[in-house]
């Protein structure tokens, strides 16, 4: 089968959803015919990488002014591949699919990679993928998307390959002590979760656990980066590692950790090497292990700041990880309990199906509605354009 997937670059390229793509792409490339369309002001390096697996890749410049011009590229390249199906990861891709799939007879697929429920604007389509419960039961219970065929598949990791050279250095600087990571872009939308990680490691070491807490990711809020390092009571003790041979495929040195505070994929990928898993919890001072107690609940809202845990109790919390820090034996029960989450709800490889009988099954039509069509358009264009002169052509 012939599956063309669509993303937009604004910026980096290395959000979640490029990640998303990736993953599930390789997958699926296995017997397929794979060929993605980035349009935007910059390649994504993420996406890229996916050229060393023989997947065709096509960046086309986008800057707002050149949609025109864009377009025609993109429909060009549609219809010479003689695809099967659109599938796109991003809102801003959707509009560039939503005028080149009706023409060529062709079903449109948005994913949906995570995040809060929409309160705003989001695009109407046929065909919906959400990585959570909480947007599958949103988007079902609207009436809006009544017509659409949603499909919840959160399966999105496949197991983590270490850069050994990455996790050396690493692990030459902790040593022999017990290592707490967080990969995550230093932004605003992650601040909660960055502050809980730095007071869980403040807290460790007030209590002169031997331990090093560890934040790999790229600044994009250079105040934030300031204010973080402000909070930091041993900076021998929590660090920040924030260049390109860390923050690139950051996935790379979990190996090193012995306990990963993430979110998200971040949490399916870890998993994947049998770690201890924390996550943040809305309203909490440090992030909540994750057990067989609360794993429904905290996959409910995709392992997100959103987190919440009935009756939760923060003191309980903090004893449950110091009894983990001390206890080998009950490590290993996580770590056997976390290698059969993997298997059973992350692993990218039991969802493959899954894609395929979508992809086949797929409704054309699209669901155009033209207010919602405009509306995402002018968006798009705009967002563009907005940020045209951040990068050249």
């Amino acid at each position: 089968m012939k599956i063309i997937y669509l993303i937009s670059t604004r910026g980096h390229g290395r959000g979640g959803h490029f990640y998303d793509l990736k993953v599930i792409a390789k997958a699926v490339n296995q017997e397929n015919d794979i060929k993605i369309i980035n349009v935007g002001l910059n390649n994504s390096p993420i996406i890229d990488e996916l050229k060393k697996n023989g997947i065709q890749v096509f960046n086309i410049f986008f800057n707002g002014i050149n949609f025109l011009n864009s377009i025609i590229k993109v429909y060009s390249i549609v219809k010479q591949s003689k695809g099967s199906v659109l599938h796109c990861f991003d809102n801003e891709s959707l509009s560039f699919a939503r005028l080149v799939g009706p023409v060529l007879n062709m079903p449109i697929i948005l994913s949906k990679c995570g995040g809060p429920n929409p309160t705003g604007y989001f695009p109407i389509c046929s065909n919906l993928i959400v990585m959570s419960q909480e947007n599958f039961d949103y988007f079902q219970s609207n009436k809006k998307y009544q017509k659409s065929q949603i499909h919840c598949i959160p399966n999105r990791a496949e197991k983590i390959i270490s850069d050994k050279l990455a996790v050396s250095k690493i692990k030459k600087i902790t040593k022999n002590s017990t290592v707490f990571l967080r990969i995550s872009r230093i932004t605003e939308h992650y601040k909660t979760s960055l502050h809980q990680f730095i007071s869980l490691g403040n807290e460790m070491i007030k209590r002169n656990f031997d331990v090093v807490f560890i934040i790999v990711g790229v600044v994009q809020s250079k105040a934030l980066l300031i204010s973080l390092k402000e909070k930091v009571l041993n900076k021998s003790r929590i660090l920040f590692f924030t260049n390109d041979f860390y923050t690139l495929n950051a996935s790379r040195v979990i190996e090193s950790s012995d306990f990963i505070v993430g979110t998200g994929r971040g949490i399916m990928e870890a998993a994947s090497l049998d770690k201890v898993l924390l996550t943040p919890i809305e309203g909490g001072r440090f992030p909540v292990l994750i057990d067989e107690n609360n794993f429904s609940e905290l996959f409910q809202t995709n392992f997100s700041p959103r987190n919440r845990v009935a009756n939760f109790n923060e003191d309980n919390n903090l004893h449950k990880i110091i009894d983990v820090v001390n206890n080998t034996k009950r490590k290993e029960e996580l770590r056997k309990f976390v290698r059969q989450v993997y298997d059973e709800n992350f692993n990218i490889n039991m969802a493959v199906v899954k894609y395929m009988e979508l992809y086949k099954g797929a409704k054309k039509g699209n669901l155009i509605k033209p207010l919602n069509f405009i509306y995402g358009l002018l968006s798009t264009i705009k967002s563009f354009y907005l940020l045209r002169n951040s990068y050249k052509e």
